[in-house]
């Protein structure tokens, strides 16, 4: 890329003037070479549905949120795909003042083979789409009978036709119609001893039947066999409207309606399985698919003693009602020193290609109370595999959560702080000469710091030599006023503490009582807030168990901490009188040992 100035001439205020137009068109080149410069659009790829069969029409969706480089070139999809239709849509949003644009090239196409075809990526402009993989499956007939006649039909299709209980079925309506539908009505299954869900939107493409081309409405549903046996799909109904033809305009100017059709789609009877006897789980659970995943909050599992590490678990099982997938964490097994406050699960259900999928979360934060190892155990979950028709088992393994102790809060030692004595240090060897200049060299080898480290470490000599003078002449039975003095801290530590109890904030809560622990216990603060609490004792373990609860399980609206404000109230009285009343007591004992 090359950028031409054209200069103006020189000399004078014309050189000038003629400098300042080069630099405007600069900035205007630049401008314009701007949206090259910025980063590529992200343009995806999607499917109405999947699979599609190899005579039927679908629907590919490219999108994206930025605008691309140039317009697409849809050419490389003539290889495995014929194009019937496209079409463009922009949508423009504004959300909170924020202007947001969406584009969507939405082409209607019919597979030219069977198989795993892959979607190339799509050039647009400088951009290009991410490539895309579907399964189409042959162009057969439906196993269900079609019932209507040559303008409309209905056919019924469900999968598979021996399930077993429990088990999920998909069962496919299809509408085929050659003239146009108006205000059609069309039953849904309805069943006795079986979950019936409704799979997504109706999905709407094109067919051929015995070398016609038909329009296709879709609709799917998920059913779940709650017993075994016999299980009758009743027929399907359909009413519809069927515009006239050739002339219905004329028609309908001169008041004549149009038709009303009905049909009815055969029945369909499963033969449903009972358990297997070879599944030996706790839980029945058939899916098509399932996968079991483990994560932490820090990996590998390792934490402070008494602060919280947070585990999640998460299933995904395809063709299983959300309600089917059992609890993953078992609550039991309690480990010794080591709580444990589950949150409450995230349920989830997704409508896809293959019906429906649940999704289960459960997270679990747990707090060490002594440092060591934790072993905690693993989790294994049986199901069967009904693709394959055998019995499978996901398995976590069994984990190691370290707790590391809580480092004691000391002063630094004085001694490190003071630079080694000078007769330490290696001697020089006495014949060695000083070259010329080797001032200047002492001088940068003790810079400004070094003379300022030593006499910081006089000081703590002098403050040091003191202080033991001091206690040494002191009265037998003489208190230092410090010692007998309340921590300057301790109200102010309470006043945070009623303040983040009021305002119902819990991490500021936790945060007043480390502080509170650390103005009354100076020298040798606790660890952690179920130390804190054997220290208070009475009621103060039951109430630090319902902070953690309200912390990290699913109890947050119910807690209140008001009694615990009141323990630590008492508590801080406490430190203040017994500061009070230790002056008199030791000038008693003083006066005792004098005479």
């Amino acid at each position: 890329m090359r950028l031409v100035i054209i200069g103006g001439r020189q000399g004078g205020h014309g050189s000038t003037t003629s400098f300042l137009f080069s630099l405007m068109r600069c900035g205007i080149v630049w401008l314009a070479l701007l949206p090259s410069l910025t980063a590529a659009a992200d343009i995806l790829v999607a499917t109405d549905r999947e699979p599609v069969s190899l005579n039927e029409s679908f629907t590919l969706i490219f999108s994206s949120d930025e605008e691309p480089d140039g317009e697409p070139d849809f050419g490389p999809l003539d290889e495995d795909f014929q194009v019937v239709r496209q079409g463009k849509s922009t949508q423009v949003t504004m959300v909170n003042g924020r202007l947001s644009r969406r584009a969507e090239w939405k082409l209607t196409v019919m597979a030219k083979r069977s198989g795993t075809l892959t979607v190339p990526p799509i050039a647009f402009g400088g951009d290009r789409s991410k490539p895309f993989t579907l399964t189409v499956v042959p162009g057969t007939a439906p196993a269900g009978r079609t019932v209507g006649d040559e303008r409309l039909m209905i056919e019924v299709e469900a999968e598979p036709k021996s399930p077993y209980v429990q088990a999920q079925v998909l069962y496919t309506i299809r509408v085929l119609h050659r003239i146009a539908l108006r205000n059609g009505q069309l039953d849904d299954p309805k069943l006795i001893d079986a979950v019936v869900q409704k799979l997504g939107e109706d999905h709407r493409y094109q067919t051929e039947r015995n070398g016609q081309l038909y329009g296709v409405i879709e609709r799917r549903f998920a059913i779940f066999p709650q017993k075994s046996g016999a299980l009758r799909i009743e027929p399907i109904n359909l009413e519809a409207e069927l515009a006239a033809g050739p002339g219905s305009m004329f028609d309908e100017f001169f008041g004549r309606q149009a038709r009303i059709h009905k049909i009815q789609s055969e029945p369909v009877v499963l033969q449903v399985r009972p358990v297997p006897a070879s599944f030996k789980g706790k839980h029945w659970l058939p899916a098509g698919k399932l996968q079991l995943e483990e994560r932490w909050s820090s990996t590998p599992p390792e934490t402070p003693v008494g602060e919280p590490i947070t585990r999640t678990l998460s299933v995904s099982a395809e063709g299983v009602t959300m309600g089917m997938v059992p609890e993953l964490a078992d609550k039991n097994a309690a480990l010794p020193e080591l709580q444990r406050y589950p949150d409450q699960p995230v349920l989830n259900e997704e409508h896809g290609g293959y019906g429906l999928t649940s999704l289960r979360r459960e997270k679990t934060a747990f707090i060490p109370m002594k440092d060591g190892e934790y072993r905690i155990p693993g989790i294994e979950l049986p199901w069967w595999n009904t693709k394959s028709d055998r019995m499978e088992v996901a398995r976590v393994p069994e984990r190691v959560l370290k707790a590391t102790p809580v480092p004691q809060l000391t002063a630094p030692d004085p001694g490190l702080m003071a630079p080694a004595p000078a007769e330490t240090q290696p001697h020089a060897t006495p014949d060695v000469t000083p070259a010329a200049g080797a001032g200047e060299s002492h001088t940068l080898e003790r810079p400004f710091w070094f003379w300022l480290a030593g006499a910081c470490g006089l000081g703590w000599l002098a403050t040091a030599v003191a202080w033991w003078w001091t206690a040494r002449h002191r009265e037998p039975g003489e208190t230092s006023p410090q010692a007998l003095s309340p921590p300057p801290d301790l109200t102010k530590s309470l006043a945070s503490l009623k303040r983040a109890v009021a305002g119902r904030d819990l991490l500021a809560t936790r945060r007043a009582l480390f502080e509170w622990s650390l103005a009354r216990w100076p020298d040798h603060p606790p660890a952690n807030l179920e130390q804190l609490a054997a220290r208070l004792g009475g009621s103060a373990p039951l109430e630090i168990v319902e902070l953690n609860r309200a912390l990290y399980g699913e109890k947050a609206g119910d807690w209140s901490g008001e009694a615990l404000v009141r323990l630590i109230a008492d508590a801080s009285k406490n430190r203040r009188n017994a500061a009070g009343t230790a002056q008199p007591s030791g000038e008693g004992l003083a006066a005792l040992y004098k005479s």
